[in-house]
């Protein structure tokens, strides 16, 4: 396949398709459900999709993809993976699309292809291992359980509001990463600083987002440069 060709079937696999509207449409569905109907529709078919969906993607997408298709089978293991909510897990691939190609930002197609293979790729692996089918299709203790592995996006919340301020993603998904970000500490990350103060503060400040202790360490942080700014302007002063 040419890069032209490449292209050109990118942009029809995601004409008139939203990456923002299909996370939305996802939500509430199991994603165990979603690759069990999967196997179940496309059977024999699914290497076939594997590999079209392999060849669609870009140069600059696979080292990225490659990655994240690996860190997802080691998930796909972990107990109670399969209750996870599908609208979430699209929405963790697309963040882990994005930061794997920061600066540059991650195309929906490019989004949606991943979404598709990392989901072809374990409808297969059901349907070829019962063991891990039982494991996909099990209700045991996992059902609506939430994805919030946002990969290492938290550590770039630059890449998340841009992502929204493009409509990649909506608004209630980036509270959700920037309240992870919060939650896990990724807030302290040096090259959060800027975001952190325009951007999450003033929403904590507000009650949409909730506080937490390293909230606390993150404004001691600040506080204690500002006044080393001070002492710095003062020390300049004295000497003039």
């Amino acid at each position: 396949m040419t890069e032209a060709e490449r292209q050109v079937a990118r942009a029809a696999l995601i004409r008139d398709l939203s990456v923002k509207q299909l996370i939305a449409d996802l939500h509430g569905k199991r994603y165990g459900d979603l690759v069990d109907k999967h196997m179940r529709e496309f059977g024999s078919q699914l290497p076939a999709i594997i590999a079209v969906h392999e060849e669609l993607i870009t140069s600059e997408e696979s080292d990225g993809v490659i990655n994240i298709v690996h860190e997802m089978d080691r998930q796909a293991l972990e107990p109670g993976y399969w209750g996870v909510d599908a609208g979430q897990v699209l929405m963790s691939l697309s963040c882990k699309l994005n930061d794997a190609m920061f600066p540059v930002h991650a195309e929906d197609a490019g989004v949606f292809i991943l979404f598709q293979l990392v989901t072809a790729r374990f409808a297969e692996r059901a349907r070829l291992d019962k063991s891990f089918h039982r494991m996909v299709t099990s209700r045991l203790d996992n059902h609506n359980r939430q994805a919030t592995n946002f990969g290492t996006i938290t550590k770039t919340l630059g890449i998340a509001i841009s992502d929204c301020e493009a409509e990649r993603i909506s608004k209630k998904q980036l509270l959700e990463i920037l309240q992870e970000a919060i939650n896990n500490g990724d807030i302290l990350e040096p090259e959060n600083d800027f975001y952190v103060v325009s951007a999450v503060l003033p929403l904590v400040d507000k009650g949409i987002l909730q506080s937490s202790e390293h909230i606390k360490i993150f404004e001691r942080r600040m506080n204690q440069k500002v006044k080393e700014m001070i002492d710095l302007q003062n020390k300049r002063k004295k000497t003039e």
